[in-house]
């Protein structure tokens, strides 16, 4: 394989990946539990999850997000795809403010 080859299918592979990034930006900074916390399932995370993941996450999507405890059980997953990342909702339907303040009440144990 020529080096020119080889650099060009290097080139196209950094490129597909970085097309591929579904990065927020948001940090773990950026989600820290402010105090006081005065969001609650009742007040706030219930209608969150309800809007943006009980779609999918009720019957057919895994994990199961029906309740406040399995919101509670899968919160680091929940931090990772919907608010690091864009994978979740998957109609990418929540903006980087609303990802930050969904991040905040799991940091804060999704009391």
């Amino acid at each position: 394989m020529s080096s020119r080859f080889a650099s060009l299918l290097a080139l196209a592979l950094l490129s597909s990946l970085a097309a591929c990034d579904d990065s927020t930006g948001i940090v773990a900074a950026d989600i820290a539990c402010p105090t006081p916390q005065t969001l609650t399932y009742a007040n706030y995370g219930q209608a969150v999850i309800a809007a943006e993941c009980l779609d999918c996450h009720t019957t057919k999507e895994r994990p199961f997000l029906d309740t406040q405890a399995r919101v509670q059980q899968n919160a680091t997953k929940i931090i990772q795809e919907a608010v690091y990342h864009s994978a979740m909702p998957e109609d990418g339907s929540m903006t980087n403010a609303e990802r930050i303040q969904l991040g905040q009440w799991l940091t804060c144990g999704a009391p």
